[in-house]
């Protein structure tokens, strides 16, 4: 029997150190301690594509545990996992309003400052959704206060830490769209033509324009030249 025992809590243990693992690898997010608190910090979505609504994932926990007092193991061993997730429960950050999430494409260095906002029935569990436009590597970088403490901190996505962004045309099949970016960079050429087009026929037209009005100009003066020569005459005729 505790041969048997012992063998069952060796699975349980197989399972949920595996289960833990691949959940890890599969969100691709990064761990790490700010002050007192721990972040958890990635794409909401993973992988992530361009031009597909995403954005930045947090989850905020307290690292100050609070001292409990020792109890019969053998009594609880079949608790042992909810009591864990109960404790990380509990130590959630949960309504935090004081933090914000500044977001800058790194190869552009176009940068946003979001509001966080938090997780329906999730505590501690944060996001700011946007839509990445362009791929390449993002930072994320937190700043504020929470509970009177100052915080301040940088991620940014690489191969060791969470997903870059991924051009859409990767994914994309069976055939390869343009980017929106790319649409968009072709259409403003096009306006930027037709733009510079539509100014050099203005400035020919207002030349032309010009022209006209001096042509009628100098044949008025013509004009009234040889009405006031034929005035002269005839009075010159006169007097002789």
């Amino acid at each position: 029997m505790h041969l048997l025992r012992w063998r069952t809590r060796a699975a349980l243990l197989l399972t949920v150190l595996f289960a833990v693992l691949g959940t890890s690898t599969a969100l691709a997010h990064e761990g790490r301690d700010v002050g007192d608190y721990n972040f958890i910090v990635g794409f909401i979505n993973e992988p992530a594509v361009e031009g597909m609504l995403n954005g930045v994932s947090v989850r905020i926990t307290s690292l100050i545990v609070e001292g409990t007092d020792d109890h019969d193991h053998d009594a609880h061993d079949h608790a042992e996992a909810e009591a864990t997730e109960d404790h990380a429960a509990s130590n959630a950050v949960a309504g935090l309003t004081t933090l914000q999430v500044e977001v800058t494409h790194v190869a552009s260095s176009v940068s946003q400052v979001m509001d966080l906002n938090e997780a329906w029935n999730s505590p501690g569990q944060y996001k700011s959704e946007f839509i990445p436009t362009s791929p390449g590597s993002y930072n994320f970088r937190f700043f504020g206060d929470i509970d009177g403490q100052a915080i301040d901190e940088s991620f940014e996505s690489s191969n060791t830490t969470f997903d870059e962004v991924t051009p859409a045309t990767e994914i994309q099949f069976p055939v390869q769209l343009s980017a929106p970016r790319e649409t968009e960079n072709a259409a403003r050429g096009a306006l930027d033509t037709a733009n510079d087009a539509a100014i050099d026929a203005s400035d020919a037209s207002s030349s032309a324009s010009t022209a006209t009005l001096l042509g009628i100009i100098a044949l008025i003066l013509g004009l009234a030249g040889l009405v006031l020569g034929g005035l002269a005459f005839q009075r010159s005729g006169k007097k002789a």
